[in-house]
């Protein structure tokens, strides 16, 4: 319920609800608060799963990356356009799945393979 950009009416809904008249900031604030809560929770997720554990798992492939500081926020988004990348038979061949190397496929090797089978030059 913070990323709201300023033009948004739930920016200021705290103060909106407060000056309701009893039982309608009631109503208002189970409402907002049904709202408000499950986003807290799964922004604390985010941060904790596919932050601080992720940058554990990825520090192993890595030993010289450090998380940044997360923002308390989940309004982010992908930056440029999309550039998809399909595995076929030789890729897989090339570096199959193994179990004990989550993060395999998306080390710089198998991009720059797939990248160029796809787009030569």
């Amino acid at each position: 319920m913070n990323d709201f950009n300023t033009s948004n009416p739930f920016t200021d809904a705290r103060n909106f609800i407060k000056k309701q008249k009893f039982p309608k900031n009631l109503i208002f604030k189970k409402v907002y608060n049904s709202m408000d809560k499950p986003t807290k929770k799964a922004e604390k997720k985010f941060q904790k799963y596919l932050g601080f554990y992720a940058g554990k798992e990825v520090t192993k492939t890595l030993p010289s990356y450090r998380s940044p500081k997360f923002l308390d926020s989940n309004h982010y988004t992908r930056a440029g356009n999309f550039i998809v990348l399909y595995p076929d038979l030789d890729y897989y061949l090339l570096y199959p799945d193994e179990k004990e190397k989550i993060f395999k496929h998306h080390a710089l090797q198998p991009y720059l393979y797939l990248l160029e089978k796809q787009y030569p030059q």
